[in-house]
């Protein structure tokens, strides 16, 4: 989950005063709007996102519970991926998820990292099974980030999870 938690810095000399911070959900789909909203045309209303000026004056203010998340491709490969993430919990959705297909396509970013996990895989079974978890993943992942932030335990089989949330995923799908 820390690949799409990635801090938003906005700077507006008189406008945001520059010790303010925020924890609240944003999503790219807010920028056009605040950007509208800053250059004084606020007819934002027909858009998904939300401009972002109420948190300048209430860094409280909550935006949104969750974001959507979508990754379509991995370099030239398509690596279908749909994530809704809140604050405490996190639901992901692998549609390439077949136990098959790989999601690496060799160009990984952390190429030298990678090599050393694959290399410590062949002797350390938990980093092997970490591996293998990132490279074919589940089709379905939930985590809870209060517990787990960096989301290393799918809780998708949980008790819990089935008992709370997937009648809400259900729900959601069926909607």
């Amino acid at each position: 989950m820390t690949s799409v938690r990635t801090p938003l810095i906005l700077r507006w000399p008189d406008k945001i005063n520059p010790d303010s911070v925020s924890d609240s959900i944003v999503s790219t789909v807010d920028l056009m709007p605040t950007i509208l909203d800053a250059a004084g045309r606020p007819d934002s209303h027909r858009m998904d996102g939300h401009a972002l000026t109420g948190l300048y004056q209430d860094q409280e203010l909550e935006l949104r519970d969750a974001a959507f998340v979508s990754i379509n491709a991995k370099g030239k490969s398509r690596f279908e991926m749909r994530s809704l993430i809140g604050k405490r919990y996190s639901y992901v959705y692998n549609h390439f998820s077949d136990g098959k297909n790989q999601f690496n396509d060799g160009n990984y970013p952390g190429e030298r990292s990678l090599k050393a996990m694959e290399r410590a895989a062949r002797t350390d079974p938990e980093i092997k099974a970490r591996l293998d978890f990132m490279y074919y993943r589940t089709r379905e992942e939930v985590y809870d980030l209060e517990k787990d932030p960096h989301a290393l335990h799918n809780l998708i089989d949980s008790p819990a999870v089935q008992s709370d949330l997937a009648p809400r995923l259900h729900d959601a799908q069926s909607a």
